[in-house]
């Protein structure tokens, strides 16, 4: 489940500004105890925290169940397993750096455009060499990914400002490799 998912749902429940707590059904205090849940592995995934060995999980155990909580921590995995995770994006003033992920839409791509040319890379882990293009979200985080063989891989196809939707995993070196490209339609394009 996306965070824009978690937050629509969470927008369906009582404001407890409004209603009392004690006031909500069970299956609304179900709902915002398993949405809880489920940012807080969002969260500790961001950060590379294991979860459910983790002080986090305690209370989430008392009130889900190991059971419940489980199901949720897999489902959250199995979503950020497609998320892009960039680290030290930001700094405050007393020197702690947070993280970020960029999440796919719900068409499953994360839409973003061509920040740079292609630019031709290698792997010593692995000794492969492959393209890579760098990207930016719509918030201007800039990320680069490597396109596997199985994509598009002409160069001239990803020329800077094209809108792409790329869906992604992550290597076990550590390198996002585009599994899947679709070239998004321009502005420019559609009025032609």
């Amino acid at each position: 489940m996306t965070n824009k998912q978690i937050k629509e749902l969470m927008n369906t429940l009582p404001s407890v500004t409004c209603v009392s707590y004690d006031s909500w059904s069970e299956e609304e205090k179900q709902l915002d105890k398993e949405l809880s849940c489920r940012k807080m592995i969002n969260s500790c995934l961001c950060y590379e925290t294991d979860f459910l060995n983790s002080e986090y999980c305690k209370d989430y155990i008392k009130e889900l169940g190991m059971k419940r909580v489980k199901e949720l921590y897999n489902e959250q995995l199995e979503h950020f397993n497609n998320c892009i995770l960039l680290y030290n994006v930001y700094e405050d003033s007393e020197g702690v750096t947070y993280n970020s992920v960029i999440e796919p839409e719900d068409d499953g791509y994360i839409h973003c455009e061509i920040a740079e040319d292609p630019i031709l890379n290698s792997a010593i882990e692995t000794d492969e060499t492959y393209f890579t293009v760098k990207l930016k979200d719509e918030y201007g985080r800039l990320f680069r990914v490597a396109l596997s063989p199985n994509v598009n891989n002409n160069y001239e196809e990803y020329y800077i400002g094209r809108e792409i939707g790329v869906k992604v995993e992550k290597t076990n070196i550590g390198i996002y490799k585009a599994v899947d490209v679709t070239f998004l339609q321009n502005e420019m394009e559609a009025e032609i």
